[in-house]
């Protein structure tokens, strides 16, 4: 679960820049600033600013197996 998580936030959140300070104080603040102390899934909802579905967690372990997964079915 947490593979799936870190591809979301990375897809998401960073994949176009890296660097993107608003993202990355959003990160600071909604996944690491609790500590351990705040309900993971809701840090992930503040993270990701919605609900993730089970769909979306199989769609980005689907993804992190295979990059160019998502190209393939769209080139087919």
């Amino acid at each position: 679960m947490s593979r799936a998580v870190a591809t979301m936030v990375w897809k998401q959140c960073f994949m176009k820049n890296p660097f993107d300070r608003i993202m990355g104080e959003r990160y600071r603040r909604e996944m690491l600033g609790h500590g351990g102390g705040k309900e993971p899934m809701l840090m992930v909802k503040g993270m990701l600013q919605k609900c993730p579905t089970t769909e979306d967690f199989v769609d980005a372990l689907v993804l992190d197996l295979d990059p160019d997964f998502e190209s393939f079915f769209m080139d087919s």
